[in-house]
């Protein structure tokens, strides 16, 4: 734990928050480790109305996210994820040379708080249902020698998963993003309920049937988006492409 404290909410984090310019605002700091070795950096500020006593936890013994999950479940969020050369103070967070690529997570999540369920406000809880609970970011040193191989989920080929927001195997997550190998022109396995966004990293291109009409011709870096339960196949020009799911 670097940081657990109250703050007032600037003009841009009481926007981000739903709240008014001045109101409490609290902030944590934490890095996390594992097998000794520190690996994510999180940062957090919670709607202090929503989640009053986030200052008396002690996040040694549980996440932040496990104890907002049970005072106020997540019903909504939006995520943004980008690739980022870490900051000095980030480097000597997290042990790294300066200038090492990271992974950095935005989350603005919505919550509500437990046993609220839409009745008329209480002292405790004066918002609305569905109250802006926190905003967060995560910076995340990812080596890609960790990364798991799994196989393609027709067969057809492996990839290597980046990162993910929670599940297993092929199942369960919200979003994925991984680097796969094309050794061969074929089909794409199916993602139904996701949306799919694949760019060339490596080879000349490549173009995409998907439900049998033709895509563009796709360069290196050049994003193209396709829902998940369509009928994809390539015509295969490019060694090496990433997706996020």
């Amino acid at each position: 734990m670097i940081t657990l404290t109250e703050e007032a909410a600037g003009s841009e984090r009481a926007l981000a928050l739903d709240m008014r310019e001045g109101q409490r605002v609290f902030h944590s700091l934490i890095v996390h480790y594992e097998n000794g070795i520190p690996v994510q950096i999180e940062d957090r500020f919670v709607n202090a109305q929503v989640a009053p006593d986030y200052l008396k936890q002690d996040f040694t013994r549980q996440t932040p996210y496990a104890y907002l999950s049970q005072v106020a479940p997540l019903t909504e969020g939006e995520h943004v994820v980008e690739a980022i050369l870490a900051e000095p103070e980030e480097c000597r967070l997290l042990q790294i040379e300066p200038g090492e690529p990271c992974l950095l997570i935005r989350r603005h999540l919505v919550g509500s708080p437990a046993g609220h369920g839409g009745a008329p406000d209480s002292p405790r809880f004066p918002s609305p249902p569905g109250r802006t609970l926190q905003q967060m970011s995560s910076l995340t040193l990812l080596r890609a020698a960790d990364y798991p191989r799994m196989p393609w989920k027709n067969g057809g080929g492996s990839t290597e998963e980046i990162t993910r927001d929670g599940g297993a195997g092929l199942e369960g997550f919200g979003w994925r993003l991984s680097i796969a190998d094309i050794a061969e022109s074929g089909g794409f396995s199916s993602f139904a309920g996701y949306q799919r966004v694949i760019s060339v990293l490596q080879g000349d291109g490549m173009r995409l049937m998907v439900d049998g009409q033709a895509s563009r011709e796709l360069l290196a870096f050049d994003a193209f988006a396709f829902s998940g339960e369509s009928a994809v196949s390539c015509n295969r020009w490019a060694d090496r492409f990433a997706t996020s799911t």
